[in-house]
């Protein structure tokens, strides 16, 4: 948004997703070493087949959400990085793991939210959240001509436990955002927003509030 439109952007708040470095800029020098072993199975790729992700995603909504939303093994790092590096979580390979008779982790959200994602995924299916990975190889096309600063005012928030998208993966940020601010959330994983949701909104709340001041 800030690249493509910043004329309709204010500011800008990432939530564990950095933005991609432009090209042209040097490389980030001793970049942290990803925990992921990256192959074929890697859950993008196996996203992009239309009703392949879905097959297995919508079989049983509720084991689907009892896996994304919980804590251990591919959603906390310490646990991740002693798994061995051939097992389907290494490789993040959700549908292998929902595959599964059983999935690991416990959720950590309250049942009266966990029926809430289950029923309304149910109506919906999960195809238009998909749809955001199969429109990935259009976007070098969109950003060919586009400015590689953003100007507008920026807050990152990352989280501690975060093995997708760790915190590291916005160093770098600084070369080309003129304000930038950044915030580790402590004691989360990937989905920082259900987990630490008191802390995130203060976090926000902070940042805006001097904004406008």
């Amino acid at each position: 948004m800030p690249r493509l439109y910043p004329d309709r952007c204010l500011w800008v708040i990432g939530l564990n997703t950095a933005a991609s470095r432009p090209p042209g800029l040097p490389a980030i020098k001793n970049p942290e070493p990803s925990l992921i072993v990256m192959t074929p199975n890697y859950y993008v790729a196996t996203f992009m087949a239309p009703g392949r992700a879905e097959a297995v995603l919508e079989r049983d909504v509720r084991k689907t959400f009892d896996f994304v939303l919980s804590r251990g093994g591919l959603w906390d790092k310490e646990a991740f990085a002693k798994l061995p590096t051939d097992s389907a979580e290494r490789q993040v390979n959700l549908l292998a793991i929902l595959e599964r008779e059983k999935v690991p982790g416990k959720p950590f959200l309250s049942e009266e939210a966990m029926r809430y994602f289950t029923e309304t995924f149910e109506a919906t299916g999960f195809t238009g959240g998909l749809n955001w990975y199969r429109a990935i190889p259009r976007i070098g096309a969109a950003f060919a001509n586009v400015p590689a600063r953003i100007e507008v005012p920026s807050l990152y928030i990352g989280a501690e436990n975060d093995v997708i998208l760790p915190p590291s993966s916005a160093d770098g940020m600084e070369d080309f955002i003129t304000d930038l601010e950044k915030y580790t959330v402590a004691d989360s994983g990937h989905w920082t927003q259900q987990e630490q949701p008191e802390e995130v909104n203060r976090v926000i709340i902070d940042w805006l509030n001097r904004k406008i001041a």
